[in-house]
């Protein structure tokens, strides 16, 4: 069963769902310095606009991140790879359900395509980030989107 995306903003910026609303507070939650949402410069396969573009530090490079908030079909995968094959950024496809505990919580790196099989490369920074990540989705889901943030825009 698919639920209809609620249009959410947060901190000025239009998310499509609420949960990439919530994705976004949770990384503001554990102090993610630098993210931006839905980054055109960087279409993949001419088509394809990623969910994120983030830094994790100053001194580390930047890498996109696909969010989901449920495990993402096969198919959309492929098509996501293929997108994102040759592009020189990292991309992480990470998915986790703000509000269903116990729905399963995973993420992938994507490296390259070699002999038309999908490389899966994961280091410890990614892992690290996805914990991270889904620790603070509890506290992120319980924030009041529909409240005007103090000192934001009205």
């Amino acid at each position: 069963m698919t639920i209809p995306a609620i249009p959410t903003t947060y901190k000025g910026v239009n998310f499509r769902s609420k949960s990439e609303a919530v994705f976004a507070r949770a990384m503001d939650i554990i102090k993610i310095p630098r993210w931006e949402y839905q980054p055109k410069e960087h279409t993949l396969g001419g088509w394809y606009v990623p969910d994120f573009l983030v830094q994790l530090r100053p001194q580390f490079p930047e890498f996109l991140v696909e969010y989901k908030p449920a495990e993402p079909a096969d198919h959309y995968v492929r098509d996501l790879l293929k997108a994102h094959a040759d592009y020189p950024l990292p991309l992480a496809i990470i998915w986790a359900s703000p509000y269903e505990r116990g729905r399963g919580v995973g993420m992938m790196q994507i490296a390259r395509m070699d002999n038309e099989r999908w490389k899966w490369e994961s280091a410890a920074m990614w892992f690290g980030l996805a914990n991270r990540v889904f620790g603070a989705m509890k506290e992120a889901s319980a924030y009041r989107f529909d409240l005007k943030e103090p000192g934001g825009p009205a």
